[in-house]
């Protein structure tokens, strides 16, 4: 997404308001599953010419499909994140080391809006907080219906205790016979 300067190189203070829809960036979840944008991106703010730099403030709004970290069903995440940025012309001598640099009269906000959607994609997204997941045993997903598995949960680390009492000389077993 481009946003044009022309008009705003001559005059400090001078500002341009923008409202634009863009197609989303391809994005990959911190999980490795590909997000997919239900509808294109919307994009706010103004951009202000402040001597130095011109400075983009505004927002983003997003509607992604994520997967599920429990049940790896996909889910809706509607997101609205600020876009703050400073542009300075390449070479020129105010530019600092935080801003980012464009060529020409024309601000290309693509990599700023990319980086400002993967800061705010959730590390394990949940399609709800209480998601069941799925079941370990057979695989049946928890938040639609209900197994009859038996999960006899065992602290992996005293595993290898229930193996002596299951071979403990003369009864002493799990039912507590001698």
């Amino acid at each position: 997404m481009k946003l044009s300067l022309v008009g705003l190189e001559n005059e400090h203070g001078a500002f341009k308001q923008f409202d634009v829809l863009t197609p989303a960036p391809k994005l990959i979840a911190p999980d490795g599953t590909e997000v997919l944008a239900k509808a294109p991106l919307h994009v706010t703010g103004t951009v202000t010419n402040t001597g130095p730099c011109y400075h983009v403030s505004g927002e983003i709004e997003a509607k992604l499909s994520l997967v599920c970290a429990r049940c790896l069903e996909r889910y809706l995440l509607k997101l609205k994140v600020p876009l703050i940025e400073d542009y300075a012309k390449s070479g020129s001598s105010d530019e600092q080391e935080d801003w980012r640099s464009f060529q020409g009269d024309e601000i290309e906000l693509d990599g700023a809006i990319e980086e400002e959607l993967y800061l705010n994609l959730p590390l394990r997204g949940l399609c709800d907080k209480n998601c069941q997941g799925l079941c370990p045993i057979c695989g049946t997903n928890r938040n639609r219906e209900q197994c009859n598995c038996k999960e006899e949960r065992v602290d992996p680390r005293l595993a290898v205790l229930s193996k002596l009492l299951d071979n403990a000389p003369g009864g002493g077993g799990k039912d507590g016979t001698t």
